[in-house]
């Protein structure tokens, strides 16, 4: 279709605002308007003067359309509905397709790469080889894709894949080669398309969002109208020479393509010819063996029953998933880039993945083993098994780490929701359909703080009927008994569009008829769902002597005359529905309003009067904020997007003047949306004194377990401070604070007998480790350190090696069986002492039988006091002392238990005045 051939038409100019330019993901949401609106229209680029239909995504990449670029949709003047459409377009492109900007960069930083500097790799390399005495030939350097730690067996398969790979040609005769001609080359062409897309569509059902997504696109690729058209242009040659003519056409036009982004994207077509070939091989031979094999996947030699890393220059998603993904435990790549989805999948997986340019160095002698270390971009060929034992440290403390952290999630799910002072905290969770109602039932919250029941109105050529939202309403109440359900009535405008409300075309949308302010022009439809809303508390109550659950929440209210006519909808919603079902029911609902736009928040005391007669509030504040900066949150202009932020001192202040207000005419006032759920501002909220919390399901086990970190009183004081600074960025540093630590600098500097500091605590034991040498019991000392958070997880490396640092220069083996490793850094968080017993004396410098370790880390900040730059020596100095006793040394050698260990440090150290060591606790 070429809108040359339009006499007149409708248009839409723009600069285009996606940053990545026009690639699958955007096309795709341009294809899924067009499908869904039943119209078409052309996509129009003028800087590189190419246009595609709206029905190919392939046609729509391969305009080469970058960011900002020059563009137009073109409508056929000559379809009746061409003009309507255009509007909704705009809508469309103004809403839902501009919000794709801030999604994908949201989406690029969480797939992007975290990797540690090429300085920081290189002073690891030094300290490998000087301390862990590994070979400097044995490692090489390379670029990290995903993070993470592997030691396994590698697999090799070092020859790249071809599209030219099968020869066909050995395989069949010519009579054979003139047979599979023509028409019978389409019918066998789409018969594998066919059975490739159910293959696609089965895979789809699982439970990883990311791999969804990518066989979705893939899914595209083949329903594509360019597609099928190329392979439908190429049936004149032999059959299995037109996948291959398919895939070159394809090459060189991506290759054109100025963003070396979108010319990635050529991968996945290549992928799917590439799976398109080998099913035609099995086809053609009707042979269930692999071929010569395209995909290193179906290699006998590349699926091992061990646990293993591959070596490859390349491979594809549908590859990558088709391997064994509980064995593979890392990926060696020589080209690709953190954006390709490959890397995206390996990502979702937890696969560390590294890119070596030179992987061909892997291909001398034989290679038996390598340790993977994504976390500084490095490999190591064929480590000795001490080396392995020192890196299986890390790898078995962190994969500890995350089935901890796993553990906690699922077990906060269950748990009532309280601070580590014993204050109860009120979770609830935001929900959009009842299928999230089985979910919601196991987990310890208080019930539904918002329902959205846009759900039930959208999708559909007309309203939901009484009965429907009646029974939904039913479902939840029933699903989840005593639980709060708050009902939020219709809340559509501005991004939610619903087709058969008619709702005007307006230049700015979110500041228009949204929310409550459609409820006067479409009275029966809401008095409608107000009638199932009672219908559905009504019938719940009859079976109990309770107040109700139910409660009902309007949205985008902005002034107390609105509150006066909610007043009017649920008094004739329930006269109406005592009539319908012939009961005099004086339920009692209660009413609240969502704070959304600013005014409300200054008009509290007329709200809360008893003309009003609202009974509770919820601040909605993703709305709250847009309004407050004037900013539309969808916005594309970074300029802009930085005027949106939560942490801004004037939002936060506002914030607070809400809930002082509500709380003053004694109403209770709830929180949803961003705020609610950002982990790093719960302290903020709880200060604030907020009732309740209310967030999507998926971040309740986060911010319960960040809620049971906290106290009251330090979430008060956070508070305070962050009230009291000027700048959005101070109050993300001062969130960025592990408030649990207290580590305010007079106390972390100051090592006065009389101060708390939490120096030494139980934590900081390990009793009874089957460490082998200096190396590795210097390693376990640094991540307990971590793990008790004294240092960053970035400082980890820079702790060790400032410790190896000072046990190069001079031995720190005490004699007595005892070695006290020690060091100043500012990488420290918080000044510490941790103590370490081996079950089997190790060798430590010229002491071959130490069996207890102490190691000493103080903070070295630049604002540390010269009176105290040698606290550390002093504090060496004093437990130097007391470790000479024997009594003392034989305690600590028996002790089963880390708490009466800690005791006894108490008992013998806490008293001696002399000694310029904290209070142990």
């Amino acid at each position: 279709m070429n809108h040359h051939s339009f006499t007149f038409s409708f248009s839409f100019s723009f600069s285009f605002p996606i940053k990545n330019g026009l690639h699958a993901r955007p096309a795709s949401l341009l294809r899924e308007w067009s499908l869904k609106s039943n119209t078409s229209f052309i996509f129009k680029n003028y800087r590189t003067n190419k246009e595609a239909p709206s029905l190919s995504i392939l046609q729509m990449i391969s305009t080469d359309t970058e960011f900002n670029d020059s563009c137009a949709v073109i409508f056929d003047r000559s379809n009746v509905t061409a003009e309507k459409n255009l509007e909704l377009f705009k809508v469309f492109f103004d809403t839902e397709f501009v919000s794709l900007n801030k999604q994908e960069m949201q989406f690029q930083e969480q797939h992007s790469c975290t990797s540690n500097t090429s300085n920081t790799s290189n002073a690891w390399i030094d300290h490998l080889v000087k301390n862990i005495k590994v070979p400097r030939e044995s490692v090489l350097n390379g670029n990290t894709l995903v993070t993470g730690l592997a030691i396994a067996k590698p697999i090799l398969n070092l020859k790249k894949r071809d599209i030219h790979q099968i020869d066909f040609k050995n395989f069949f005769n010519d009579e054979y080669e003139y047979k599979y001609d023509g028409d019978n080359n389409l019918e066998i062409l789409f018969t594998i398309i066919d059975e490739l897309k159910v293959d696609l569509t089965s895979k789809i059902k699982s439970n990883n969002h990311t791999t969804d997504n990518i066989l979705k696109n893939h899914l595209n690729i083949l329903d594509d109208p360019d597609f099928l058209d190329c392979i439908k242009n190429k049936t004149k040659g032999k059959i299995w020479e037109i996948l291959i003519a398919v895939h070159w056409h394809y090459h060189h036009i991506f290759a054109k393509n100025r963003s070396s982004y979108l010319r990635e994207r050529f991968l996945d077509v290549e992928d799917i010819c590439f799976q398109l070939q080998e099913r035609l091989y099995y086809k053609l031979t009707k042979s269930n063996h692999p071929s010569p094999s395209l995909s290193p996947s179906l290699s006998p030699s590349l699926s091992p029953s061990h646990p293993y890393i591959l070596i490859t220059p390349e491979i594809t998603p549908s590859e990558f998933l088709s391997l064994n993904l509980e064995l593979l435990k890392g990926l060696v790549l020589t080209k690709t880039t953190a954006t390709s989805h490959t890397i995206i999948l390996a990502k979702s997986f937890n696969i560390p993945t590294l890119c070596i340019p030179d992987i061909f160095d892997l291909d001398g002698p034989q290679i038996i083993q390598i340790i993977l270390d994504c976390n500084r971009e490095i490999l190591i060929k064929n480590p000795n098994p001490s080396q392995i034992d020192y890196y299986n440290i890390e790898y078995n403390f962190h994969k500890e780490q995350e089935q901890i952290k796993e553990q906690t999630l699922i077990a906060n799910n269950s748990k009532v929701t309280k601070t580590k002072d014993n204050h109860t905290i009120s979770l609830m969770v935001n929900s959009s359909t009842p299928q999230e109602i089985p979910c919601i039932a196991k987990m310890n919250v208080d019930g539904v703080g918002v329902l959205r029941t846009e759900f039930l109105f959208m999708e559909r050529t007309s309203p939901p009927t009484f009965e429907e939202q009646r029974d939904i309403y039913l479902s939840y109440i029933n699903g989840l008994p005593n639980k709060t359900i708050i009902i939020r009535t219709l809340d559509v405008g501005g991004d939610k569009e619903i087709s058969y409300l008619n709702l005007p075309k307006e230049e700015n949308p979110f500041l228009g008829q949204r929310g409550f302010r459609l409820y006067k022009d479409h009275k029966e439809i809401i008095l409608t769902q107000l009638m199932a809303i009672i219908a559905a508390a009504t019938a719940a109550a009859a079976e109990t002597t309770a107040e109700s659950t139910v409660r009902i929440l309007f949205p985008m209210i902005s002034n107390f005359e609105e509150t006066l006519y909610i007043k009017e909808l649920i008094s004739i919603a329930k006269q109406r529905q005592r009539q319908r079902q012939g009961l005099n029911n004086n339920l009692k609902i209660k009413i609240g309003v969502m704070i959304e736009v600013p005014s409300l928040a200054f008009a509290m005391k007329d709200l809360c009067s008893e003309d009003a007669a609202i009974d509770f509030f919820s601040v909605g504040s993703n709305d709250l904020t847009q309004y407050f900066f004037a900013v539309d949150r969808n916005n594309s202009n970074p300029e802009l997007n930085t005027l949106y932020s939560p942490y801004n001192p004037a939002l936060l202040r506002f914030l607070k003047f809400i809930v002082d207000s509500v709380h003053l005419y004694g109403k209770e006032i709830s929180i949803c949306g961003e705020l609610a759920q950002l982990t790093s501002l719960t302290p903020i909220l709880l200060g604030m004194g907020f009732d309740k919390l209310s967030m999507s399901l998926n971040h309740i086990a986060n911010v319960k377990e960040k809620i049971s970190q906290l106290t009251i009183d330090k979430c008060q004081t956070l508070l305070s401070q962050a009230l009291n600074i000027q700048t959005a960025a101070e109050v993300k540093s001062l969130l960025d604070i592990d408030i649990n630590l207290d580590l305010k600098p007079s106390l972390n500097r100051d090592l006065d007998l009389n101060l708390n500091n939490d120096l030494f605590t139980a934590d900081l034991i390990d009793l009874n480790c089957s460490y082998q040498n200096r190396a590795e019991i210097i390693k376990a000392l640094v991540l307990l350190a971590y793990k008790n958070n004294r240092i960053e997880f970035k400082d980890i490396d820079k702790l060790e090696t400032a410790i190896w640092e000072r046990e190069n220069i001079s031995s720190t083996s005490l004699g007595f069986n005892v070695a006290i490793p020690h060091c100043r850094s500012h990488y420290i968080k918080s000044s510490f002492m941790c103590f370490l017993r081996t079950t089997n004396p190790i060798v430590w410098n010229d002491n071959p039988e130490v069996n207890m370790v102490f190691l000493l880390a103080f903070s070295d900040s630049p604002d540390l006091t010269t009176s105290n730059s040698n606290q550390h020596l002093k504090v060496l100095s004093q437990l130097s002392r007391k470790i000479i006793h024997a009594d003392f040394r034989n305690k600590l050698l028996i002790l089963q238990d880390k708490q009466q260990c800690h005791a006894l440090f108490v008992s013998q150290l806490q008293n001696q005045r002399s000694m310029a060591l904290p209070c142990f606790h």
